[in-house]
């Protein structure tokens, strides 16, 4: 399970990046704060389960009332100030990287 589980989740890094990478060249960035606030808030959800090796069975993915409000004024500086703000993963990190940030 935690083979097809690790799998799994380096194929959604690879489809935030993705996202991530598209996102940063769009000019009308309020108009996505919304999906901007979901996709960061399931990409730390993603992180969670990797810290606990994905055993959904005795924990429970979630994030703390500050995680939250941090994904989203995060997200807010992304729409106001993209230049200032900085991307929830490099798009050059490794998987490395990002399961030891």
């Amino acid at each position: 399970f935690q083979a097809m589980a690790a799998e799994f989740s380096e194929m959604a890094e690879a489809e935030y990046r993705a996202a991530w990478r598209e996102y940063a060249q769009l000019g009308s960035r309020p108009a996505l704060l919304p999906a901007e606030v979901m996709g960061r808030t399931y990409y730390e959800v993603l992180q969670e389960l990797r810290k606990v090796r994905f055993d959904v069975f005795t924990h429970r993915p979630s994030l703390r009332r500050r995680n939250k409000l941090r994904v989203l004024a995060s997200s807010l500086l992304h729409a106001r100030a993209p230049l200032l703000a900085r991307d929830p993963v490099p798009v050059e990190a490794g998987l490395d990287d990002v399961l030891h940030r």
